[in-house]
């Protein structure tokens, strides 16, 4: 990030306050997040295979690959 009004930086924070760290943390799942998948990040996260494969994500930076592929492997580890 740059403080020069001139660069054009986009970023995404989401806060997290005590509450919501200790509910995932305890492995609440009926939690609300900041980020709510759309149809395309719901098929990435939940994609699945006949056999284990690598997933490539490829976008614009921002575009949500890193929290798509967080959510799936959250998921995965729900699921084993």
């Amino acid at each position: 990030a740059s403080d020069d009004p001139r660069q054009y930086t986009l970023l995404k924070f989401y806060e997290l306050n005590e509450g919501a760290v200790k509910m995932l943390l305890d492995g609440k799942d009926n939690m609300d997040l900041p980020f709510t998948p759309g149809p395309k990040e719901h098929e990435i996260i939940h994609h699945r295979s006949e056999t284990p494969k690598s997933l490539l994500l490829m976008g614009r930076s921002g575009t949500g690959k890193t929290t798509c592929l967080v959510f799936r492997m959250w998921a995965q580890y729900h699921e084993y």
